[in-house]
This record gives structure tokens, C-alpha cells and sequence, in this order.
């Protein structure tokens, strides 16, 4: 199918929609192990500690609904156990005017190890951001999470010194904390490396 490369060996299975520049499906052994994405993200819900003008601005930049053109996709061998995938998609905003730029490239080795690596180039008119990343949804059952960071509590810019770098374990729900005013919840910072799991 020329809107997807399908890339596959006795160990992992993965369909690449070339047509919305994005993982469809990834198996390894068997099991399922993303729902939907990465995709590129630069929106969250504004929290008490935003300035008003900064998330006015993200509204006006329509950050909150940008819409994805893909611009172009393209795969090529590196070598017999290394495939190269490349995007370009534009965030378009209600006018269909470009407000930010993505470049995407995906290293696929043989045995199901994927790199990602993104680059974003805002428009002119694009002051300030509300985030700046990749999201994906993995399947509901990798409710454990391994983590080797700042830990265990939440930490932020500005709340650091109170997390101490090691290797933690959790549940992804105890990672959230009910706020009586909305604000960020689970963050967790200088994470080197972090392994949900469904064990």
C-alpha cells in the first residue's frame, strides 16, 4: 500500500501511515504496545500559574486546534536492519495559515528499537508556546511505570531541590495528584529514561 510501510520481522510488526506521518500500529511479541501516535503536540490547559497574556496568545495562535497537513513522507533502507522514515508536517491554524513547522525522523531497527527525533520552527508570529513535544497513547493495561529521574514526589523548575535522582516504580495513577485548582499534576524532572509496563 503506497500510504503505509509496513516493516516487520519474526520478533515486532509496525504499519507507518505515511498519510498522517505517524506510527499506526506497533507489536512486539505479540503484544500491542501503542494505541495512537507520537504526535507532535504544543497545547495544554492553561493552570494558576500561567500568565493570562501568555495563554490568551495560545488561543490566538489557535494552539488549541491546530489542524496537521502533511507535507511530505519518505522511507529508505540504511542498511538490511536499519529503516529511515522522514516527515514534514505544517500546524495549521483556522485560516489555514502555518503556524508551526515539524520535521520528524523515525530510525527503525531490526530488533524494535525506534528513534525519534523532532525538530519545530514556529512561525514569526508565534511568541510563546504552551509546550513543545511528542504524545502518544500506549494501551490502558501499562498501568506500571519504571522511572530513573528526580523522584520519588513531583518536580518542576522550580520545585526540584526536594527530588533526589534514583530509580523509582509506581503506578501511573498514583503519578497524579487532585489539586483543588487545577494545575500541573505527575511531573517528574531530568527523567533519563522511563519504562511503563503491564506487570
Amino acid at each position: 500500500d503506497s500510504g503505509s510501510i509496513s516493516i516487520q520481522n519474526s520478533n515486532f510488526d509496525m504499519t507507518f501511515s505515511k498519510s498522517e506521518a505517524r506510527i499506526q500500529s506497533l507489536r512486539y511479541k505479540g503484544s500491542n504496545l501503542i494505541e495512537k501516535g507520537p504526535v507532535s503536540n504544543f497545547y495544554r490547559a492553561p493552570t494558576e500559574n500561567d500568565y493570562r497574556d501568555d495563554a490568551d496568545e495560545w488561543k490566538n495562535n489557535s494552539l488549541d486546534r491546530l489542524v496537521e497537513k502533511v507535507q511530505t513522507c519518505s522511507w529508505k533502507y540504511l542498511n538490511e536492519n536499519v529503516v529511515h522514515v522522514y516527515c514534514e508536517v505544517d500546524k495549521l491554524d483556522t485560516s489555514h495559515q502555518v503556524v508551526i513547522s515539524t520535521q520528524i525522523t523515525y530510525i527503525i531497527y531490526g530488533n524494535g528499537e525506534i528513534k525519534i527525533n523532532s525538530k519545530f520552527i514556529p512561525s514569526n508570529n508565534v511568541k510563546v508556546l504552551a509546550k513543545a513535544g511528542l504524545q502518544m497513547q500506549i494501551p490502558v493495561e501499562f498501568s506500571q511505570v519504571k522511572y530513573f529521574g528526580l523522584g520519588p514526589m513531583e518536580t518542576y523548575p522550580d520545585r526540584r531541590e526536594c527530588g533526589r535522582v534514583g530509580l523509582y516504580e509506581s503506578k501511573v495513577d498514583d503519578l497524579f495528584f487532585q489539586y483543588v485548582v487545577p494545575s500541573e499534576s505527575g511531573n517528574r524532572s531530568d527523567v533519563r529514561f522511563a519504562t511503563p509496563t503491564n506487570k
